[in-house]
């Protein structure tokens, strides 16, 4: 997908106030640790307002069963009531809550902090009890947090750490491999719902661990004002091992209609992301249809999958818009419509464009609250490689062009100051030499924009660079393709089997894809 170029046409250096992005980008830093200590807890809030919120709109509580629910089943909802005609809810204040089980909310909460090893912010949370040091309940769980951490080692083979990613996952193998024109791609570059469980399942029982890019290093800025890319601090019991976890193009793109994705991620009643699906007959279904919700109803179930909350990195375009809301001001303008945006609109003559960027807003926001970051994918899937490569890489001015446009129509949905870019294609700005990028001009414009951690794909099992001022990590492809090599290299020696260390791709290998994937 290509867009106009003068959409963006005015000198970049006119457009930017880098001095006061990076003042932003250096508070950020700052409070990174605090948000991500909070996180755990903020979640429980949010479930806790979710649930009061429920029983006030009637959702749950009534003479009437929820129509609305996540995890594995799934109910027929009725988006709107045109009668209006809803039972009317007696509110009553809820009991207050005796200390004895305040102290053993407090607890709970608390323990699910330790369960995904930030023992830290467990007693940091005990601690803000009034009285907490006189209360044997709270200080023999401060002792048991404070030993457990005794017995975490500090992982230092950060540039060990292996990256995995994913597409949107395939929920219905009969529409995505249904032989239309985009099966073929569907069936190489996606993985479906049933081989990403049986992965989560067997990583998790070999003992990895969710984390963020962030955890791996951050910024530090020096009084002169350099930066200084410090690696992070990771401690976790001994023979737990770190995975960063990513999705591609989580945009419900508009040639996946028809196909049986879903429409968008929403928010639940309880504040968490959920998928929209609509059924051949115009039913609305939420559930568990992608990476999103099936992440988070595994940590949910087995907190120590999860590093302090971490779940995974969201890549995004901008063309389509993101999430599945069409945020993308061509929506708005209209004068700039490809045939796909056009038909679109056309069978949604009430679309409110304001109105769905503000919804997106409100997804971006649980998701971050739900221990998901964000990345640049470039604005239009383009490849940032430059042209002499061979690989399909475009101008540095192109390049200059389309990181702008994604500032200007993405990052103010994602809350600004987004620090790490995935590359489409996988296709890296600078050959895989370490300090390649000192030399790249493609790299100093991008950190120019802010970016500090920069993903290509790399077959290997982990490639990690710390540079003076970047984090550079190569992700594995655990899709069709990648699946269907390791298992083709047991009869054809061109072939390697590049999963071995992480699974064995017979076990997990969906058998009603259509064989050879390529």
């Amino acid at each position: 997908m290509q867009y106009s170029t003068n959409r963006y046409d005015d000198d970049y250096r006119t457009r930017r106030r880098i001095s006061e992005r990076r003042r932003r980008r250096r508070r950020q830093v700052m409070i990174r640790r605090v948000v991500v200590a909070c996180a755990g807890l903020l979640v429980l809030t949010l479930i806790v307002g979710g649930i009061a919120l429920a029983i006030k709109n009637g959702l749950i509580g009534g003479n009437e069963p929820s129509q609305h629910t996540r995890g594995n089943s799934v109910a027929n909802v009725t988006l709107e009531d045109p009668n209006n005609e809803q039972e009317t809810i007696k509110e009553t204040e809820p009991a207050p809550r005796t200390p004895e089980q305040q102290i053993a909310d407090l607890i709970e909460k608390a323990d699910r902090l330790s369960a995904m090893y930030d023992n830290p912010a467990a007693i940091e949370l005990i601690q803000s009890y009034p009285g907490y040091a006189d209360i044997p309940q709270l200080t023999e769980a401060i002792a048991k947090y404070e030993a457990t951490q005794a017995t975490y080692v500090r992982y230092s083979s950060l540039r060990t750490i292996p990256h995995i990613f994913y597409h949107s996952l395939i929920p219905d193998n009969s529409k995505a491999f249904d032989g239309d024109g985009n099966s073929q791609g569907y069936n190489e570059v996606m993985t479906t719902i049933g081989e990403f469980m049986k992965i989560m399942e067997i990583m998790y029982n070999n003992g990895y661990v969710f984390i963020s890019l962030h955890d791996m290093g951050h910024i530090e800025v020096h009084e002169d004002g350099t930066e200084e890319m410090v690696p992070g601090d990771i401690w976790l019991p001994e023979g737990k091992k770190p995975v960063v976890v990513s999705q591609d193009d989580l945009s419900y793109y508009h040639y996946m209609t028809g196909d049986g994705f879903p429409n968008r991620i929403v928010l639940d009643e309880n504040g968490l992301p959920t998928c929209e699906m609509t059924a051949d007959d115009g039913t609305i279904y939420y559930g568990d249809y992608d990476m999103v919700p099936l992440m988070d109803r595994f940590v949910e179930e087995h907190p120590d999958a999860s590093y302090r909350g971490a779940k995974g990195c969201i890549a995004l375009t901008g063309y389509n818009g993101i999430l599945g809301y069409r945020t993308d001001s061509v929506y708005k303008n209209y004068s700039e419509c490809d045939p796909y945006q056009q038909a679109w609109l056309d069978a949604h003559p009430d679309f409110d464009w304001d109105k769905e960027r503000e919804e997106a807003m409100k997804v971006v926001e649980g998701m971050k609250a739900d221990g998901w970051d964000f990345a640049s994918h470039s604005y239009g899937h383009l490849n940032y490689s430059w042209p002499e490569k061979g690989t399909g890489g475009i101008s540095f001015e192109s390049l200059q062009r389309d990181a702008l446009l994604w500032e200007e129509e993405v990052e103010p949905l994602l809350g600004g100051d987004i620090d790490i870019i995935i590359f489409a294609f996988g296709e890296d700005i600078a050959s895989w030499h370490a300090d390649d990028y000192d030399n790249s001009e493609r790299y100093h414009f991008l950190k120019s924009l802010g970016f500090d951690y920069y993903c290509n794909v790399d077959s290997n099992p982990y490639w990690v660079v710390y540079g003076d001022d970047y984090l550079r990590q190569g992700r594995r492809n655990l899709d069709g393709q990648r699946m269907w090599e390791a298992i083709s290299s047991a009869t054809n020696p061109d072939r390697k089997d590049r999963l071995s260390d992480l699974f064995d791709a017979n076990e997990v290998f969906d058998w009603s894809r259509p064989t050879p994937v390529y």
